[in-house]
């Protein structure tokens, strides 16, 4: 039984770790040719003002995804959370149900050495915990169903928990914040369920493309709805 529970845990740290890596690397890498290209051009002309503006919106995305930055704090700390449980760390917590145990971990997650709490990566974490919840209280059914119809799901979830928002009113970068967070979710929730982490990585392409291409029919969403029996709300637009 212990054995089988840690083999849970580590499967949920492969999870997150292969997550960030699909959802979070490309757009990193993007970021850093950006700056560098920027860089490149200052160091020829210090006054280039759309270098300098290439520059800055390169160093929001690092800032935000990077090592350190706030998404990858939330991961973390929903992975810490969810590995507890998976341990039994946490016996009488549940994983949506916003426990002291939940509470405690993620805010020791998201807080730095001077005791500041990163209140954004703290929402998100929170927000991530909710999706997860949503499409746990569901019935088990095929990953790839998971990562479609929590895709919705994460964009309407997170979109409400960090920015009070309807998803027409966020700018681009809360849109793309949304998406990442999203597909991590759905990779999450999928890999959770179908115990694999290729089942994650399906499921967090299908998340994907849900949210950022609106390509489900409402024959399609109707069906997902009775296959895993949880609510479908509007996707982030």
């Amino acid at each position: 039984m212990l054995k089988a529970r840690q083999e849970m845990a580590q499967v949920i740290g492969d999870i997150a770790n292969n997550g960030i890596t699909l959802v979070l690397k490309p757009k990193l890498n993007e970021a850093k040719r950006q700056k560098e290209e920027a860089e490149a051009i200052l160091r020829v002309d210090t006054s280039n003002q759309a270098a300098k503006q290439q520059l800055d919106a390169a160093n929001k995305v690092l800032d935000t995804y990077g090592l350190g930055g706030k998404v990858q704090l939330a991961v973390r700390a929903v992975t810490g959370v969810l590995q507890g449980i998976a341990t039994g760390d946490a016996s009488q917590a549940t994983v949506g149900g916003l426990s002291p145990y939940i509470n405690h971990q993620i805010k020791e997650a998201t807080t730095d050495k001077d005791g500041n709490v990163n209140l954004e990566a703290n929402l998100m974490a929170h927000a991530l915990l909710g999706v997860i919840e949503a499409y746990a209280t569901g019935n088990n059914a095929a990953a790839g169903a998971a990562g479609a119809v929590s895709g919705e799901l994460a964009a309407s979830i997170i979109t409400k928990q960090l920015y009070q928002k309807s998803p027409e009113q966020l700018t681009e970068a809360q849109k793309q914040t949304v998406s990442a967070l999203s597909q991590l979710a759905s990779g999450l929730a999928g890999g959770l369920i179908s115990d694999s982490t290729a089942g994650a990585i399906n499921s967090a392409e299908i998340g994907k493309r849900v949210v950022e291409n609106n390509f489900l029919s409402e024959k399609e969403i109707a069906i997902l709805y009775v296959v895993v029996n949880i609510p479908i709300q509007k996707k982030l637009a």
